[in-house]
């Protein structure tokens, strides 16, 4: 049987269409390529071969007997039958110290503050107002000092009838008790983290 033979034509075509399948824009391609492959392949054999020395973020944990979820930036749980929103998870809080307070609430509840340091209005004794709403059913706002107080009552510590949370500004956070009140001392940007702090000291989560 005979060979078949190609023409000098032939041969130069491809010869052609090899230059033209390893010109510049096609090795590009190819290099790109191959370059995705090798980051596709690495990343599938780190999440099978690195899942057990490398631990995954959870948006769910458990703190002593309480289930937080973490949710759009926020940890919620049920506490006492009511689902409540915090800005902290209790373990972000554990560097204020409570321990050897104890200061118990009574059933009527004042949250005192320095007129000239803080307002009723202010968004942060709001929301310390109704978080202790959720253990005690009357919680009011009373001020240390008379000038500048408007309407509310003004509140003495030596008082012995109600419980009072006495909230200062200081240079660093410090929880006490000076005569009949809880005094909490917070830097002005951490006023919240006291706030959540003393909620889960009261609702039993932390000392």
């Amino acid at each position: 049987m005979k060979k078949k033979k190609y023409s000098k034509n032939i041969m130069s075509e491809e010869k052609e269409n090899k230059q033209n399948f390893f010109n510049k824009k096609n090795l590009s391609m190819i290099v790109v390529f191959g370059i995705l492959g090798i980051m596709i392949l690495s990343a599938v054999s780190f999440s099978f071969l690195g899942k057990e020395n490398v631990p995954s973020p959870t948006d769910e944990d458990n703190y002593n007997g309480y289930k937080f979820i973490q949710n759009n930036g926020y940890w919620a749980s049920n506490i006492g039958g009511q689902n409540i929103q915090f800005q902290y998870h209790p373990r972000d809080l554990e560097d204020i110290n409570f321990n050897n307070i104890n200061y118990a609430l009574k059933d009527k509840t004042y949250i005192i503050f320095n007129p000239s340091e803080d307002k009723q209005t202010d968004q942060d004794l709001q929301r310390a107002r109704a978080l202790l709403l959720t253990i005690k059913p009357q919680v009011y706002f009373g001020c240390s000092e008379e000038e500048g107080c408007d309407d509310l009552p003004l509140i003495d510590c030596k008082t012995e009838k109600n419980s009072a949370i006495y909230f200062k500004q200081a240079d660093e956070n410090k929880v006490s008790i000076q005569d009949n009140c809880l005094v909490l001392e917070y830097k002005k940007v951490e006023k919240n983290r006291l706030i959540e702090r003393l909620y889960y000291n009261k609702a039993g989560i932390m000392r």
